[in-house]
């Protein structure tokens, strides 16, 4: 067993056709070498989260302070160009070397404060044609409420063929489980 430990244990093992688990006694180091490479990934992917919200404070630092300062000037480029408009009630845009600043005409915002009084009164309206039904298949009820016979969902009841689903039998997988 200490030529296998040291074969695989060793920093950038290679993965080998050769290695073959014939005894309980390997699989179980094999079980523990899973065991010890998913802690080191963890541990890794614990390390990589730590630095990405070390870097994320630092840039919202950064593009926050530098944010406010676009705003601030914005804000003054809004002021000159409202100022312009006072003056000339048509002025619609300035065109700079540097860029531009305009007035643009925006569509009214509509906004429903309670949809489902709103959704009513259109049904009472007999307005069914503004209104957005949808409908999907419960698996869960079809599960629950038909039965499977020779690969096919039938109704018991009727004894009635279910067309549009098919069964898909998968083979048994088999799960490695690593103790903590």
């Amino acid at each position: 067993m200490d030529d296998l430990q040291e074969r695989f244990l060793g920093q950038g093992f290679e993965q080998t056709e050769s290695f073959v688990i014939d005894c309980d006694e390997k699989a179980n180091w094999t079980l523990r070498k899973i065991r010890h490479l998913k802690d080191k990934m963890k541990k890794n992917e614990e390390f990589a989260k730590s630095e990405i919200e070390r870097i994320q404070q630092w840039l919202e630092k950064e593009n926050g302070s530098i944010q406010n300062s676009i705003q601030f000037f914005e804000q003054k480029l809004t002021e000159y160009a409202e100022s312009l408009r006072k003056q000339d009630p048509k002025f619609k845009r300035l065109s700079l070397p540097n860029g531009k600043v305009s007035f643009r005409k925006q569509q009214p915002k509509w906004v429903i404060h309670n949809e489902d009084e709103l959704v009513e009164k259109l049904q009472d309206m007999n307005r069914d044609d503004l209104l957005i039904v949808k409908q999907s298949v419960s698996i869960r009820a079809i599960k629950n409420g038909f039965a499977v016979i020779d690969g096919r969902v039938v109704d018991p009841d009727t004894g009635e063929v279910i067309e549009g689903i098919e069964i898909v039998q998968r083979p048994d997988i088999v799960k490695v489980e690593v103790s903590e």
